[in-house]
């Protein structure tokens, strides 16, 4: 089987994105994920620059809005993660 080399962010770098996106906050998200905003807005700088692109729209202060790349990017993050976890779930409810 031919070695395949994915280059994607870290699954870190992605909860913490797919966090943000969903509650529209950098705050919320570190408190879910029992870490630091200033963590949380590494994980997201790391992404746009790695994009290229802004994720998110920051111009208002309490809320942050995904821009079109960034709702692009939510959904793939979430479809991954979703199939990544389904196939966990069902690889350890076989050993039960």
């Amino acid at each position: 089987m031919k070695k395949k080399h994915y280059r994607i962010p870290s699954t870190s770098a992605l909860q913490a994105f797919e966090s943000a996106a969903r509650h529209c906050n950098f705050s919320r998200a570190a408190e879910e994920l029992h870490t630091s905003q200033s963590a949380i807005s590494r994980h997201i700088a790391t992404l746009e620059a790695r994009l290229d692109t802004s994720l998110f729209d920051r111009q208002r202060r309490k809320r942050l809005i995904l821009t079109h790349q960034g709702e692009q990017f939510y959904r793939a993050v979430v479809s991954g993660l979703d199939n990544i976890q389904t196939t966990m779930d069902a690889i350890a409810g076989t050993r039960s």
